[in-house]
């Protein structure tokens, strides 16, 4: 009884905040980063942008690698999909609009791949895209491939995507050690590729998104987003604290790694309060363990 009461005043005291959080429209900071590690090519591509719509819109795309023509379907995926999010009409559904930029960024490679002579080459043609979606009160996501994005709020983070990977197609995950190549199942350029779009949720101060390629993520655990969110005071420091976990594995032919950091702010000034928040106040710390047991 007494731990279900926990959980009942923590949730409550949690729509609080939330309720509050979501009264005003929230602005966001955002970072990025987009390593070339050991490659001589970059595959990967980041972008983001606030459009006369109202709209904040961020993608990631991962050039599949080896593949001849990569990064130029990562880069005519993320450039269609934003200017199609800026192109949608004001107060429409997240989601639609979300649907709207991936179906576009796979038209604009489609396009590409038949203005090319070689048939070869234009198989090979083939990105994963990441987007994120908001308008200050509501966020939507979608994407295709292993390129993921996670959301970080009062102290816990959160997956958002699911891989389209032969891996996560028979139910392994993260944890399993068994030896299964991760080889795409789905993106764009591919035949029929799969294009997965949340539902739209409600957008709290504090929301700290991640959209990040395989290898950034297959580096940092789920717990250490929170950690270093704890010990760092701007989405950069924090960025910068994940590029480290890659660096420090010390991967033989790392290859390229890319990832965009936003947080939703009241003013952008107020970038470290939110960040104080993204980690968790201090009754979280004191309700986690007095109600655990279950969430």
């Amino acid at each position: 009884m007494r731990k279900r009461s926990f959980r009942r005043w923590r949730k409550a005291c949690e729509q609080m905040i939330f309720d509050a959080s979501n009264r005003v429209r929230l602005k966001f900071v955002t970072a990025c980063l987009c390593e070339l590690g050991d490659r001589a090519t970059q595959q990967d591509r980041v972008d983001w942008r606030e459009g006369q719509n109202g709209l904040f819109t961020w993608a990631v795309a991962d050039g599949l690698g080896g593949h001849d023509g990569g990064d130029v379907a990562a880069d005519l995926a993320v450039s269609a999909a934003l200017l199609a999010v800026s192109l949608s009409e004001p107060g429409a559904v997240l989601a639609n609009t979300v649907a709207v930029g991936l179906s576009s960024a796979c038209e604009q490679v489609e396009a590409e791949q038949k203005h090319l002579a070689d048939p070869g080459r234009a198989r090979q043609m083939a990105t994963t895209l990441a987007l994120l979606v908001s308008d200050g009160y509501r966020v939507a996501w979608g994407h295709t491939g292993d390129t993921r994005i996670y959301r970080l709020r009062n102290g816990r983070a959160q997956r958002l995507t699911q891989d389209h990977t032969l891996r996560a197609a028979i139910g392994l995950d993260d944890n399993d050690k068994v030896r299964v190549p991760s080889s795409l199942t789905s993106a764009i350029g591919l035949e029929a590729p799969r294009l997965d779009v949340s539902d739209e949720e409600n957008l709290a101060r504090g929301d700290l998104f991640l959209i990040c390629t395989d290898c950034l993520w297959e580096h940092v655990a789920l717990d250490a987003l929170c950690k270093f969110a704890r010990e760092t005071r701007s989405v950069s420091a924090w960025l910068t604290r994940l590029a480290g976990c890659v660096q420090r594995a010390g991967a033989a032919q790392q290859d390229n790694y890319s990832a965009i950091a936003a947080i939703a702010v009241s003013d952008v000034q107020d970038e470290s309060s939110a960040l104080c928040q993204t980690a968790g106040p201090w009754w979280r710390v004191v309700l986690n363990v007095a109600g655990s047991g279950g969430n």
